[in-house]
C-alpha cells in the first residue's frame, strides 16, 4: 500500500529565465530543487508550465472520445497496420510489463511524417504517418494532438536545461543531442475499472522503468500512479490540477555516467480497487507524452 507523504517535489517552471524572468540566486534555487528531485526520487511535478489549459481540455476530451468508440472503429487504426511506425490502437492486455498483460488500452502517436521522408524511406523505427481516428465531433484532435506535442517539447527542453544545470553543465548541454528534431511519442491511455477478481488481482501498468529520456505525464483526477523511492517505499503520486509528473528514464541515466541513477525509481498504476480506496467504478485515463528521445521511447 502507498503513501502519500513524503510528497514528491513540485517545481514551478513559470519562475524559470526566459519566462517571467528571476534573480540569479532564485534560479540557482530551482535549479538545485530539480537535481534534489532527480537524484532522490527520479520524479518530480511541474507547474507553470504555461501549456493552455483549452489545449489540454480537447486533448483530454478528444482522448476520451475515442476510447468510448466501438471497438470495431479503434481496431481501424490498430498499431500492427502502421509497421515500423509503431503507431496506433492497442486493445485491452494489449502491452506486457514484466510479462503480463496490463489492464489498459492505448494510442500512441508521435510526429506526423509523410511516405516520402528520408526516415520513412530508410524504414526508421517510430517515423512515419500517424493513424487518425475518425471523430467528427472533435474536429481538431489531430490539430490539438500536434500542437500539444510541441508545447511539451518546449517544456522538456526547459526541463532538461535545468536538469544539465543541476549537473554542473551549461543549461544549453543536451541541445546538441535533442535538437532540433528530437523522436516524440505521445502515449493516450485508458485503464478501464476492472470488473472481476481476475482483473482485481493485476496492475494497471505493473512496476516499471522508463527506457528512455524524459517521460511528461498528465492524470486525470482519478490518478492512481505510484512511485517508489530509494528506500523502497511506495508513494502515492496524487493528481495536483494544472500539473504533470516528469520522470527521467534510464537513457538519462546512461547521458549522465549514472549520475542520474533511475533503476530504483520504478512507479506502477494501481488497478484494484482494493489498494486505493474510492476507485471503484471509474476509469483513470494518463496522458503520457514520451518526449526527447535518442532512438526510442521515453
Amino acid at each position: 500500500m502507498a503513501t502519500s507523504e513524503p510528497s514528491l517535489p513540485v517545481i514551478n517552471l513559470r519562475s524559470v529565465p526566459d519566462q517571467d524572468g528571476m534573480s540569479r540566486d532564485q534560479y540557482a534555487a530551482v535549479v538545485q530543487a530539480v537535481g534534489k528531485a532527480c537524484t532522490e526520487f527520479g520524479f518530480f511535478y511541474i507547474v507553470g508550465h504555461q501549456i493552455d489549459p483549452k489545449l489540454l481540455a480537447r486533448v483530454v476530451a478528444g482522448a476520451r472520445a475515442f476510447f468510448s468508440l466501438p471497438k470495431a472503429e479503434k481496431a481501424a487504426i490498430a498499431m500492427n497496420k502502421s509497421g515500423r511506425a509503431w503507431k496506433g490502437w492497442f486493445g485491452l492486455g494489449g502491452e506486457l510489463t514484466s510479462g503480463r498483460p496490463d489492464h489498459k488500452e492505448g494510442l500512441y502517436l508521435g510526429d506526423e511524417l509523410p511516405p516520402s521522408h528520408p526516415e520513412v524511406l530508410k524504414g526508421t523505427l517510430m517515423h512515419g504517418p500517424n493513424l487518425w481516428p475518425v471523430m467528427p465531433e472533435h474536429p481538431t484532435f489531430k490539430q490539438d494532438v500536434l500542437l500539444y506535442m510541441d508545447e511539451l517539447e518546449r517544456v522538456a527542453h526547459t526541463v532538461l536545461s535545468l536538469i544539465a544545470s543541476s549537473l554542473g553543465l551549461s543549461k544549453d548541454h543536451f541541445d546538441s543531442t535533442f535538437r532540433p528534431a528530437p523522436t516524440r511519442l505521445l502515449r493516450l491511455f485508458q485503464y478501464p475499472s476492472p470488473v472481476d477478481d481476475e482483473a482485481r488481482a493485476r496492475w494497471g501498468v505493473g512496476e516499471h522503468c522508463d527506457y528512455g529520456v524524459l517521460t511528461i505525464l498528465l492524470q486525470d483526477e482519478v490518478g492512481g500512479l505510484e512511485v517508489r523511492s530509494r528506500n523502497g517505499e511506495w508513494l502515492s503520486a496524487k493528481p495536483i490540477p494544472g500539473s504533470f509528473v516528469v520522470n527521467i528514464g534510464d537513457m538519462l541515466e546512461r547521458l549522465t555516467w549514472g549520475r542520474l541513477a533511475v533503476c530504483a525509481e520504478c512507479d506502477r498504476l494501481v488497478a484494484s480497487v482494493t489498494c486505493i480506496s474510492g476507485f471503484a467504478g471509474i476509469e483513470r485515463r494518463l496522458i503520457a507524452s514520451a518526449i526527447l528521445q535518442v532512438s526510442t521511447i521515453v
